[in-house]
């Protein structure tokens, strides 16, 4: 089962895995380790009984799709439709365990014969909103990076949807031929994993078979969590394409989300939405979370190379790069900088090219100018001409280069605590391990500790001087007088002040954002990370609470700047 575990988890980890749930995934489920028990869905023979105690005419020899048959001849499609969304939508039912696993996950889609909404309720609460499909015509809603669900059987929101009764069962294909075509498009060459099905089951064979029809050559890897599997029915799938994983679906899915958890540390961190943008692929060497300066410096590279590049329009690249700008915008909405930056860059661009002039030379000039101001900070490091013991938190590049710019003999006296940034790190310690590599080619005894204990060190007069970057400087006539960076840096700041030692921000002139005095600027301080999907798990298994608790991320927060602090752009420096 390892190997096959080992399969299924690497083919999630590239978003090469699709879901398909079967009723078992919405019955009623008991932890065997805590034993709290969660009321789920009434099963298709539980259905059959309470039939049977409604009406003498109901066969309990049938399956369900013969007695829905039965029924729907009997009291008409009406009453089948309400007896379903009677036994199906009941709002004392929540996700099971195996659903917000399973949102945990990031899977690109699902596909499912259930009719109930627990799944897409999970998806929803783990902050990934679903595009359901049920008919062909939401085929159009379909939108790349999120996630689908496509709920072939039919959704209990929309009853005449339902497919019950046994003459119902017709392949996708002739009933609803665009959903066909989109699942093809979405299981081609991706893994297939089967949850909730009895290998005997005719949702089961249906599912399979339609999936098989529907692909046919291109029929992807498949596997099957199923609880028991005789001889025969092994032997059978497996010469069917089908790998068979005996056990329970919940617990096959936990050990899915803590192989996925445990390798986190190892995984290339980048922003939901850009991920395959060519604008920002020299970020995918790095293991943290990147900052904006190292946005802006890779989104401004690229821009360079596509111009550099003969017989590629210049127009084209600049539409482009307006494009890729967006799309992380849409995320990072306090990355006023990069915004500035961007909009500042296409625009010289677009003029030089309106003038006849090439873009490319003019580009070269832009980014000498990026290397000025990382030389002039770097400069800064020479006003630390003594031995020091030094914090930092939170990965800026301005600060690393101004740590680079001391004096080799000074580096070598001196101490550089690195405290983990939590915010950022999905990791532990990823934040803090990626300033260590920055800092690698340097002479500082480095030192990693939690962000909280680098309160401890202050209070107990361990540090020197404290260096912060900032997301935004805001300043007015009489000088800067607040500045934004990650959470933590105020109660570090006013710790450090409290105990006499100083603190220099440091950013780069396009940070910084005039105020009128007295104002008090408003900022976002949402991090748009999930940092907490692993814990949720936890929390959900073990905590036995009807409502989950989440995690809350705050990402950034504003610092009012005073007595003891110095603020240090390439132009600027405010001793406050």
């Amino acid at each position: 089962m390892n190997d096959i575990l080992q399969e299924v988890v690497l083919a999630a980890k590239e978003r090469r895995l699709i879901g398909f749930l079967g009723a078992g995934a919405s019955a009623p489920y008991q932890d065997q380790t805590t034993g709290r028990t969660w009321p789920g869905i009434p099963t298709a023979a539980q259905m059959v009984q309470e039939l049977c105690k409604r009406y003498n005419w109901v066969d309990k020899e049938l399956d369900f799709a013969e007695n829905m048959f039965l029924y729907r001849k009997k009291e008409g499609r009406a009453a089948l439709e309400r007896f379903l969304r009677d036994q199906v939508n009941k709002p004392y039912i929540k996700p099971m365990p195996v659903h917000s696993i399973l949102a945990s996950l990031g899977l690109r889609a699902f596909i499912t014969t259930n009719y109930d909404q627990l799944l897409e309720t999970a998806l929803t609460d783990g902050g990934r909103h679903p595009t359901v499909v049920v008919d062909d015509s939401d085929v159009a809603l379909v939108e790349s990076g999120q996630t689908t669900v496509i709920k072939y059987h039919g959704c209990i929101t929309r009853p005449a949807s339902l497919i019950a009764a046994l003459d119902e069962y017709v392949p996708v294909s002739q009933e609803r031929p665009i959903v066909s075509a989109l699942m093809t498009s979405l299981l081609a060459n991706q893994s297939l994993l089967f949850l909730g099905f009895g290998l005997s089951d005719r949702d089961f064979v249906s599912a399979y078979e339609t999936v098989r029809r529907t692909l046919g050559a291109w029929m992807p890897r498949s596997y099957a969590v199923v609880r028991q599997v005789r001889n025969f029915e092994r032997s059978y799938w497996e010469s069917n394409g089908l790998s068979i994983i005996e056990g329970d679906l919940t617990e096959f899915a936990r050990q899915m989300s803590h192989q996925t958890a445990s390798s986190a540390s190892n995984r290339i961190v980048m922003v939901k939405g850009i991920e395959d943008n060519p604008f920002f692929d020299s970020l995918s060497s790095i293991s943290a979370k990147p900052s904006e300066t190292q946005f802006i410096d890779s989104f401004l590279g690229h821009l360079r190379q596509e111009l550099d590049k003969d017989g590629l329009p210049a127009a084209d690249v600049l539409s482009a790069a307006a494009l890729a700008q967006r799309a992380l915008l849409d995320t990072r909405s306090n990355f006023a900088a990069f915004r500035r930056v961007g909009e500042a860059t296409l625009a010289r661009l677009r003029q030089t090219l309106d003038n006849g002039r090439n873009p490319a030379v003019e580009m070269e000039k832009i980014l000498n100018d990026r290397t000025t101001i990382s030389l002039t900070l770097s400069s800064i490091g020479g006003l630390i001409d003594t031995s020091k013991q030094i914090a930092t938190y939170s990965q800026s590049q301005r600060v690393l280069q101004v740590l680079r710019g001391v004096k080799r003999s000074v580096q070598a006296s001196s101490r550089v605590f690195i405290a983990e940034c939590r915010p950022k790190s999905p990791a532990p310690f990823q934040d803090a391990m990626a300033i260590i590599g920055e800092l690698q080619q340097t002479s500082y005894s480095l030192t990693i500790v939690p962000d909280m204990g680098l309160l401890n060190l202050l209070n107990r007069n361990q540090v020197d001087l404290l260096l912060l970057g900032a997301h935004a400087v805001y300043v007015t006539g009489d000088g800067p007088k607040w500045f934004v960076n990650t959470a933590g840096s105020n109660a570090l700041t006013q710790v450090a002040l409290t105990n006499g030692v100083p603190v220099w921000i440091l950013a780069e002139d396009l940070k910084l954002i005039e105020v009128m005095n007295g104002e008090v600027p408003e900022i976002s301080h949402a991090e748009e990370e999930d940092i907490f999907s692993s814990v949720e798990l936890e929390f959900t298994q073990f905590l036995g609470f009807d409502t989950p608790p989440r995690g809350l991320n705050v990402g950034y927060e504003l610092t009012p700047c005073g007595s003891g602090m110095t603020v240090i752009t390439e132009s600027n420096q405010w001793i406050l």
